[in-house]
């Protein structure tokens, strides 16, 4: 699958504006990442550091935190990476998750999840 962007809204997690920025749906990364300093403009705080798994196959830690994310008319919180400055905004598995998306490859963009059914067992 080509990778694609869409538009999203990123903010602090407890209040104020949000901030319109591209951001490059990656299914392959867990998380999402944002340049530190963006993060930090909206005033958006590393919680903890995490080590990850480059695809180069090196470590780097990284700070994460939460921040708010709006797709379309939804907004959630969930976890960022602190990325460096020159890094561009990805949208990671994670996030799609928590909005109950998936990525149609066909037609380049997300789509809601098809309702599943809860089964007791």
């Amino acid at each position: 699958m080509g990778a694609f962007s869409i538009s999203i809204g990123l903010g602090h997690p407890h209040s104020g504006d949000l901030r319109e920025v591209e951001a490059v749906v990656d299914t392959g990364a867990s998380d999402s990442m944002v340049p530190a300093s963006l993060l930090e403009q909206l005033h958006v705080r590393p919680l903890w550091s995490i080590l990850c798994v480059l695809a180069d196959g090196s470590e780097r830690e990284y700070g994460r935190g939460i921040a708010r994310i709006a797709i379309e008319d939804v907004e959630a919180p969930c976890p960022v990476l602190f990325g460096n400055e020159d890094s561009q905004c990805l949208l990671g598995a994670t996030a799609l998750e928590i909005f109950d998306l998936m990525v149609d490859p066909g037609e380049q963009r997300l789509v809601r999840r098809p309702p599943r059914v809860a089964r007791h067992i």
